[in-house]
């Protein structure tokens, strides 16, 4: 294999002007919990918000973050939330309508949910479901596992199990949300389903060489979450020391590792904040494991997440509206850049403009990166192998990899490019 490098940087106060930047980049946090969560956060104090009604400020905060697209993914497993103080009940998929409807001006929500496969006798993986439309049937939102007949108590919230249809596998939520268009009162909408923090074994990894982890429209995998990274299967491997937890490391689940077993996915970062703040990125956020201080058998106390979590880098055209079908679009398509914070500026392609996420022909390409002064780059292959900082790549068949980007302070992932016959 032929890799033919020019590793050289234009001075910090020339500004390259061969080219406009050829997409604009919007923000989105699409992991993102609330108090409709049963490990969302319920108490006052540092680390949560009080609430009068259930997320009711969620979609604010996104704004206050500097997001411009936000999804709410509170969990699928229960139905209603009830405030034990006022007695207050709410049923959750009806309220996260609601908010989305009532989003404010400039920010494009999504409905979504967490699907949590990890009971007995399940797969073992959490995804995140995004939905197109912003009023679907309630029989979009799939649930995992059976849990006994029960209320959830956290804090001074409860949770009452969803009664609908659970399935516990890829292949299964696959097939039902295929077949929901078709249920009364139902609609087409897009979707996307995504395994998040896939390179964590806390709260669940999973093994890319095994059968089954993956759908067939499966085109986004979080590379970053308030589980901190998960990026490298060898921790040694250059640049691979970065927001770690690593007492609960899953090399088997890692970015790598997906990429060497031959899958080919976009990357996305998301906070997964249980704080009703999605784009929550200044701190490690509430993690939901609560324990009782007071005696008083309600929890009260939540620890911390391992790192503060990510955002999402949407490229569209330079020209194109922010619209809700456009950045869904995009996300299908695979042009995202995973990031630990919003780099400015923030351009990676191959010349012409060949965006990341996609397959290419065999050749020689251009490598062109606009970034932060203080940002430096790396082409990075599966085997966690880099090449510092190329402006050329010589790429043959079978080939695969994806630039990293570091600062002193944060780390950014460009969706790969490979070479290869056309994706599933």
């Amino acid at each position: 294999m032929l890799w033919l490098l020019t590793a050289c940087r234009p001075a910090a106060d020339v500004p390259d002007s061969s080219a406009a930047a050829p997409y604009r980049v919007v923000w989105a946090d699409l992991h993102a919990h609330t108090n409709l969560s049963m490990d969302g956060c319920e108490d006052e104090g540092d680390a949560c918000t009080a609430r009068t009604t259930p997320a009711s400020d969620a979609l604010e905060n996104a704004v206050e973050a500097g997001l411009d697209v936000v999804s709410l993914t509170d969990h699928a497993e229960f139905l209603e939330h009830e405030d034990l103080e006022t007695g207050q009940v709410s049923n959750i998929w009806d309220t996260t309508l609601a908010r989305v409807a009532d989003a404010p001006d400039g920010l494009i929500a999504y409905p979504g949910y967490e699907w949590t496969a990890h009971c007995a006798g399940a797969q073992n993986i959490h995804r995140t479901v995004v939905l197109e439309e912003a009023a679907p049937c309630s029989d979009w939102r799939v649930p995992s596992c059976v849990l006994p007949a029960r209320k959830e108590q956290f804090g001074r919230e409860a949770y009452t199990e969803n009664p609908a249809v659970k399935v516990t596998h890829s292949d299964q939520l696959e097939d039902f949300l295929g077949d929901v268009p078709t249920f009364e009162g139902c609609s087409e909408s897009r979707w996307l389903a995504y395994i998040h923090h896939p390179g964590v074994t806390t709260p669940a990894g999973i093994d890319w060489s095994a059968t089954g982890p993956l759908m067939s429209t499966e085109r986004l995998v979080e590379v970053y979450s308030e589980h901190g990274s998960s990026e490298c299967t060898d921790l040694t491997s250059p640049g691979c020391d970065w927001q770690v937890n690593t007492e609960f490391h899953a090399p088997e689940g890692s970015i790598q590792a997906m990429l060497e077993t031959g899958h080919r996915m976009g990357f996305l970062a998301g906070t997964d904040s249980h704080d009703g703040r999605p784009g929550s990125i200044d701190a490690p956020g509430p993690s939901g494991q609560y324990v009782d201080t007071d005696g008083d058998d309600l929890a009260d106390v939540v620890t911390p997440h391992h790192s503060p979590g990510g955002i999402t880098a949407v490229l569209l055209p330079v020209d194109a509206d922010l619209g809700r079908s456009q950045v869904f679009e995009a996300l299908l398509d695979r042009r995202t850049i995973a990031a630990s914070a919003a780099l400015d500026p923030l351009v990676v392609v191959l010349e012409p403009d060949i965006l990341p996420g996609r397959a290419v022909e065999a050749g020689t390409y251009t490598l062109r990166l606009e970034l932060p002064e203080d940002a430096t780059w790396e082409w990075v292959r599966p085997d966690g192998s880099v090449v510092e900082e190329p402006t050329e790549l010589v790429l043959e068949a079978g080939d695969v990899g994806y630039v990293r980007v570091r600062t002193d302070e944060h780390r950014a992932w460009a969706s790969p490019w490979w070479v290869s016959a056309a994706p599933r």
